[in-house]
């Protein structure tokens, strides 16, 4: 739930809106009228914007605004979820896991309350949280919290799904910090069995997936093994 303070008349959000948008040099590509229905979409997608070319403090400030343009519909409102999520991943891209991590658990509960525990918004959510886990060294929840993920992924997209790959990707690194690298091995070669056939035509890119064997073949110093996945990830 946002707890910030909202603004008190249309004026005032106005122009504070205005200003934020002059301040931050956001993109807008038009500015809807407090209480309007486009108001939150504009905002999250100039926020969206921003946190991909990394202006994370635009990207908080818009997100902000775009929770205060909702709040008042509730955690129940799955549009005050997304936000949540958002603040999360902006303060997550920074390193600030204690920062994001509410957010995330925040962020799910709103989207199972929305959507109900068996949609797509709520196993992001849960591999989000699961990353923070992974920071945090606690492996047992990451764990849990990435099956649980992969198991809503599987019943939604279907199993073979090619974007179940980044799921199978991240739980692979859990192996790998966790020294578990046989499991490692066998769920990177998963992930990328997964994008077998695709011809680069999924939004899943394989190059991180290949990075990521490679790195764990020349940890256990099969460099013959790795060199052909490193050239396969630069090619």
């Amino acid at each position: 739930m946002i707890t910030n303070t909202r603004w008190v008349s249309r004026g005032w959000w106005r122009i504070i809106l205005l200003a934020t948008v002059f301040l931050t040099g956001s993109s807008m590509p038009s500015l809807a009228e407090p209480g309007s229905p486009n108001l939150w979409q504009t905002l999250t997608e100039a926020g969206t914007t921003a946190r991909d070319q990394a202006r994370y403090e635009d990207a908080e400030r818009l997100f902000l605004l775009a929770g205060r343009a909702v709040e008042r519909f509730g955690l129940g409102d799955a549009r005050v979820a997304t936000t949540l999520n958002n603040l999360g991943l902006v303060y997550h891209a920074q390193g600030q896991y204690a920062r994001a991590k509410p957010y995330y658990e925040q962020a799910l509960a709103g989207w199972e309350q929305a959507l109900g525990s068996e949609h797509a918004d709520v196993a992001s959510a849960l591999n989000n949280l699961a990353e923070i886990y992974l920071e945090e060294g606690a492996f047992e929840q990451a764990e849990a919290s990435y099956l649980r993920s992969l198991a809503i992924g599987e019943r939604v997209l279907g199993r073979g799904h090619p974007e179940m790959a980044v799921g199978f990707n991240n739980l692979a690194g859990l192996y790998r910090k966790q020294g578990h690298l046989v499991q490692a091995e066998a769920t990177f070669r998963l992930a990328l069995a997964l994008l077998d056939g695709t011809d680069g035509a999924a939004s899943v890119d394989p190059a991180p997936i290949l990075n990521n064997l490679a790195a764990l073949y020349k940890e256990k110093g099969l460099y013959v093994y790795a060199e052909p996945l490193y050239r396969q990830a630069l090619s």
